[in-house]
């Protein structure tokens, strides 16, 4: 009987898996609802993470609160942004440049058919000249154009645009002061929440790569696992490493492409493994036995006993034993049992033993044994062969 699991558990045992490679089959037969609860559960504890973090992290940062009272006044009402006078600083890592004069600041050819338009592009020459700056922020009346250095990625939003989405509300330099934490994470949970379905569904599309990676490594464990059962394992591996690399990504300064090459040796490591021990409930005999044989029976040395799997035994009127089906066991002269092929034996009325077919052991009246005709391991010193399988009486 499958082990149900709740998406909690679940959760956990995919790490778990980690050593204990068996646990990935007893995940993938959980119901599919539960895998799916599974899946949101995670995206949410992913989007807690990543946007949790980050918002933590810029409520706190003293550059930001610097940058704030440092700002001559400045007011937004009606989708304008207007400020004091032009102000221009740098950051850690950040160039920021802010004039309201400006009517809109754009990036290549679109001037967006504003009076007062300004190109950022002559503005960036000297901004790639000073050290450690990988980001500039131009803000005019009406937009933000974000500029990343590095790739060279640019990000333009319109005023208006964003308070007709977000319905922003006015503010100064004054509410920003005493609420521009709550407001960040305010902003954090709308992009939380913006972001399940893409992160969702991009769970499940890890699963679906992971798993095509198995398939090409499925030869190496020598598995016969079929391609649902293999989909799930990879689902419930690329689980663990979601939530491992968010935090790493979120806590620890290492680039995208060396934790991506981390784990993508990782996986194919872990599903090797997991593919060569293979399902647990197939791998211990037949009808779940424990310790297999070439017939799927199991035996042991002398004293011990040993079974095959369509063995049974019925009791004769005087109590006495007798298989009814084939494959019984026998006595060597060592007191130890073994599997013959298809013996069975009775007893007579007298309590002496006789042999039913063949390949058997009996005994006579007088406490002597007597071999059948293939079976020669059971003859004792006052043994008289009869190889029509008939019992021998010893002559008075």
């Amino acid at each position: 009987m499958t082990e149900t699991y709740n998406p909690f558990v679940q959760i956990a045992k995919s790490f778990e898996g980690f050593a204990h490679s068996n646990v990935y089959y007893k995940l993938r037969r959980q119901s599919t609802g539960s895998k799916i609860l599974c899946a949101l559960i995670v995206t949410l504890l992913l989007n807690l993470i990543t946007f949790g973090i980050s918002a933590a992290k810029l409520a706190g940062d003293k550059d930001i609160e610097a940058f704030i009272n440092d700002m001559p006044d400045f007011t937004y009402s009606n989708a304008t942004f207007s400020l004091e006078k032009r102000y221009e600083t740098t950051t850690s890592d950040t160039y920021v440049l802010i004039d309201t004069d400006v009517s809109y600041y754009y990036n290549g050819t679109d001037d967006g058919g504003y009076i007062n338009p300004v190109n950022v592009a002559p503005l960036l020459q000297n901004v790639t000249s000073k050290n450690n700056i990988t980001q500039a922020m131009f803000i005019s009346e009406s937009n933000i154009v974000i500029i990343n250095l590095t790739t060279n990625q640019v990000q333009q939003m319109k005023f208006s645009e964003l308070s007709a989405v977000l319905h922003i509300p006015d503010f100064s330099k004054a509410s920003i002061q005493t609420g521009y934490k709550g407001f960040i994470i305010k902003w954090a949970v709308i992009l939380g929440l913006i972001w399940i379905p893409f992160r969702f569904a991009g769970l499940f599309l890890a699963g679906l790569f992971y798993c095509i990676l198995a398939q090409i490594v499925k030869s190496l464990a020598k598995s016969t696992d079929d391609f649902n059962t293999i989909y799930w394992i990879s689902f419930f591996i690329s689980i663990a490493f979601s939530i491992i690399k968010t935090l790493i990504k979120n806590t620890l300064p290492l680039g995208g492409g060396m934790l991506n090459t981390l784990f993508f040796a990782l996986f194919l490591i872990l599903i090797v493994k997991t593919l060569k021990e293979g399902n647990p409930e197939f791998t211990q005999g037949g009808n779940g036995n424990l310790g297999t044989a070439t017939t799927g029976s199991y035996g042991a040395s002398s004293g011990s006993f040993g079974t095959s799997i369509n063995d049974s035994y019925g009791s004769n009127m005087d109590g006495s034993y007798e298989t009814v089906t084939s494959n019984s066991y026998g006595s060597n002269t060592t007191g130890s049992y073994e599997t013959t092929t298809s013996d069975s034996y009775g007893s007579n009325m007298d309590g002496s033993y006789e042999t039913a077919t063949s390949d058997s052991y009996g005994s006579n009246t007088d406490g002597s044994y007597e071999t059948t005709t293939s079976d020669t391991d059971g003859t004792s010193v006052n043994n008289n062969s009869n190889f029509s399988g008939l019992s021998l009486k010893k002559d008075d």
